[in-house]
């Protein structure tokens, strides 16, 4: 987080970020809270930096959660696992119309392995104009594949975890849920392969 905060503060953020990884490791929530971060007043970024913690009566954090925030898009699969072009279709709306305030608009699709061939294609399209003042943060299960030329219209950034992480994790969690009937050696094993999500 404090890699991606610096080059928001210094404004040498990608316009089109596509984060991978191993599903249920985070993404999804690393996405979150760097949006809060992009979208948050000078005074709450400060907060949330010395923190590390979203506060939830933070005007910000109740617009995003509720996805009513002006400047911001959610692109997520259907119950299928599907993204149909209607999704991509109503983005460009968003996308014509002005941002509120000073802040830039941001879209946030999730799992966009599970776009089909005509949805693929339309962001391909949207991708290509040059959009002033918007990021695009694109969250990708790596063990699927996605379009090649989507790929490479962004700054791929790889998440994951060392063994050691993920035990901590696991610790973290055991603890948490006061579970005690556990052999934590076999499971710190088998955890190895696994993501905290899973």
């Amino acid at each position: 987080f404090n890699f991606f905060a610096k080059l928001i503060d210094k404004n040498n953020l990608p316009n089109v970020l596509l984060l991978s990884g191993q599903k249920g490791i985070g993404k999804f929530t690393f996405a979150n809270h760097l949006i809060f971060y992009l979208l948050s007043s000078v005074e709450e970024k400060t907060l949330y930096y010395k923190d590390k913690k979203i506060y939830q009566n933070n005007v910000t954090y109740n617009l995003l959660s509720n996805n009513i925030h002006p400047n911001f898009y959610l692109i997520e699969s259907d119950i299928k696992n599907n993204i149909e072009i209607d999704k991509v279709r109503k983005l460009k709306l968003f996308l014509n119309k002005s941002a509120f305030g000073n802040n830039q608009k941001i879209v946030l699709i999730n799992n966009i392995e599970f776009l089909n061939n005509s949805s693929a294609n339309a962001l391909l399209k949207i991708l290509e104009d040059s959009l002033d003042n918007t990021l695009f943060v694109l969250i990708h299960d790596n063990s699927k594949k996605i379009i090649e030329t989507i790929k490479s219209r962004s700054i791929e950034f790889n998440i994951f975890f060392n063994s050691m992480k993920k035990k901590e994790i696991l610790n973290n969690l055991i603890l948490q849920n006061n579970i005690i009937d556990v052999n934590i050696d076999e499971l710190t094993s088998n955890f190895i392969y696994e993501s905290p999500g899973n």
